[in-house]
């Protein structure tokens, strides 16, 4: 009957639910996606368009407003010219004249030298602007200049100058008529009204400095100078019309910009639209498109329940199922239904099986494992101690008169370092068991890196100088205390110290202590043969030794230096190469943590064995 339901099309409730739910969405979700895409193409599109023609228009509107300017101003200055007025009188008439001065913050009359005759502004009177670059436009004749946004020489607030020379027959300037311009009241004079919340237009002059935007707002003078390093903006500078995206300076939104070159003043105008504000509508349709899908996933989530009551009381057999496995019982899963559940409750109850057996087994394991220590940490301890003292007494009383002394010594020294091996081996299956159940009793203080290091390099001087090699160390005694287990960091060192003497036959050995990253580090390194790198991602296996070891050993020692290094807060590595020497490296975690600033600390020159200094120790003779 399975092998039938198996065969069954669509036997699954898994396929039943998906075939409905695809049926009835599918095709909703694929048009809704094509409309939103097309609608939203096509209105950036035709925003990108209108943005380019305000531009346009915004351009064309500071021209005419330029001429105008230009054209009052010649008129406003031949007429002073023929009246003769004092400075007091040509004053007054300044002052009459820009009443109907649009955005005109001051008008000046200059005179040939560049010095201002009159002025709205009594404090611009007497100064010269012969030096300004308008002026000297001027001078070289041109009939009227537009200098960039600067900064008033009376105030310091943003405005920017139309100038006009007014020439004799024989082409000298007689007089200069300067009109400087509010930038954000020329905003409100050229720049077109209407557009939607978000909109805006913006004058830039020839430098990159925004000169004025509508709808206003108020810009620091460095600020103004941001929108020359907007890439759309610094292409229009250079006489292209561009269309993109850009940056808001108000806000921080995407905008929809166009910008085109305002000529023959360099500067640039452009228009822009927030992105969110283009896409608004189209998110409108996805709205209406998803309200729909919804109302058929409604429909296909109404066909469906009836297929899934079916399931539910399977699904909720299988919960029962877990809470119990979670509460240590094994009952079995009888569940029915669909093909799925029944597959599923029957895997349930093997798992279960499964579970229990490999508890039981777990059990057993953990038992004899406790035997087997138990019995080598108290019954193999007491003999091999026993053996140990025997043999040194031995050593020490047996006349010297006995026959073949030299062989009583030898085979005393045998069995006594036989012993101490099988004590080693002891303690190193005690520890290395008590760490992989996290029973290893830890004392954690804080400790001074050069302390930890000195100890443990006296530990091992003795033995590496029979052999002729350097032992040197570098510890700061500035760097900050770490926060560990004296005795296990000890043993970590002095076992990376006794690997590196019996690896090493020729050379030097090198302890260093330095912060690194918040963390001491400490290095040891030797110039021994060298581990393959094939070698080096199982070092710190049980009972792995290298096929390149030149010494004996059970293979324990660096699985028990990572679990204690691992146990205090850090980690180990190791970097070799054949030929080149061996570094073990491990971290142990500060003791205070404001002590962090001195982390960047290292040991000092003193202190610290230069690499040149370690080469020459690795060097024969």
């Amino acid at each position: 009957m399975r092998d039938l339901r198996d065969r069954r099309l669509f036997g699954s409730v898994r396929a039943r639910l998906a075939l409905i739910v695809f049926a009835c969405v599918a095709p909703l979700v694929l048009i809704a996606g094509h409309a939103l895409k097309v609608s939203r193409d096509l209105r950036i599109e035709a925003e990108r368009t209108a943005n380019l023609e305000l531009s346009r228009a915004v351009g064309a509107s500071f021209s005419n407003y330029i001429l105008d300017v230009v054209h009052t101003l010649g008129s406003l200055g031949e007429g002073l010219l023929r009246s003769g007025y004092s400075p007091e009188g040509a004053a007054a008439l300044l002052h009459e004249a820009r009443e109907d001065f649009p955005a005109a913050r001051e008008l000046s009359w200059v005179d040939g030298s560049g010095v201002v005759y009159a002025s709205t502004e009594p404090r611009l009177v007497g100064r010269s602007v012969a030096d300004r670059p308008y002026f000297v436009q001027l001078r070289d004749g041109r009939r009227f200049a537009v200098s960039n946004l600067v900064r008033s020489i009376v105030d310091g607030q943003p405005v920017f100058l139309v100038a006009r020379a007014l020439r004799d027959e024989h082409g000298r300037a007689r007089a200069v008529m300067v009109a400087g311009i509010d930038p954000d009241a020329l905003g409100q004079i050229v720049v077109p009204r209407g557009r939607q919340q978000g909109g805006a237009f913006i004058l830039v002059d020839a430098a990159g400095r925004l000169v004025a935007r509508q709808p206003h707002a108020n810009f620091r003078w460095d600020d103004r100078a941001v929108v020359g390093g907007i890439d759309l903006v610094d292409r229009a500078l250079r006489g292209e019309e561009t269309i993109g995206t850009v940056r808001s300076m108000v806000g921080g939104g995407e905008l929809i910009a166009a910008h085109v070159p305002i000529a023959p003043y360099g500067w640039v105008a452009g228009a822009s639209r927030p992105r969110a504000e283009v896409d608004g509508p189209a998110f409108e349709q996805l709205a209406r498109s998803s309200a729909l899908a919804l109302l058929a996933i409604a429909a296909a989530l109404g066909v469906s329940i009836a297929v899934a009551r079916q399931v539910t009381r399977g699904l909720r057999r299988l919960e029962e199922h877990a809470d119990a496995l979670g509460r240590g019982q094994h009952p079995a899963a009888d569940v029915g239904g669909p093909t799925e559940l029944c597959r599923l409750g029957a895997a349930f109850t093997q798992m279960s099986d499964r579970i229990e057996q490999a508890r039981a087994a777990a059990e057993r394991a953990t038992r004899a494992r406790d035997e087997v220590l138990s019995l080598v940490s108290h019954d193999l301890r007491s003999p091999l101690a026993a053996i140990q003292g025997g043999a040194s007494w031995l050593r020490r009383v047996v006349p010297a008169g006995t026959a073949r002394p030299e062989l009583v010594d030898e085979m005393l020294g045998r069995v006594d370092s036989a012993s101490r091996r099988m004590s080693r081996l002891i303690a190193d299956l005690v520890d290395l068991a008590r760490l992989q159940e996290g029973r290893l009793a830890m004392e954690p203080g804080p400790h001074a890196p050069a302390a930890l290091v000195r100890d443990s390099v006296e530990m091992v001087r003795t033995a590496a100088e029979e052999k002729g090699l350097t032992v040197a160390w570098s510890a700061s005694a500035a760097l900050p205390d770490v926060l560990c287990d004296r005795d296990r960091v000890g043993q970590v060192l002095t076992n990376l110290l006794t690997n590196a003497v019996s690896a090493t036959t020729s050379g030097a050995i090198r302890v260093v202590a330095e912060a690194v990253g918040g963390e001491v580090r400490f290095e040891v390194a030797d110039t021994g043969p060298g581990i393959p790198a094939a070698e080096l991602d199982a070092i710190f296996d049980r009972f792995r030794r290298g096929t390149s070891a030149r010494y004996e050993g059970t293979g324990l020692g660096l699985a028990i230096a990572r679990g204690l290094v691992e146990a205090n807060g850090g980690r180990i590595t190791v970097e070799s190469e054949v030929g080149e020497g061996t570094r073990f490296h491990f971290t142990l975690p500060l003791a205070d943590r404001t002590a962090l600033p001195l982390a960047d600390q290292t040991s000092s020159p003193t202190a610290r064995m230069s690499a040149s200094a370690f080469d020459r120790a690795t060097t024969p003779g």
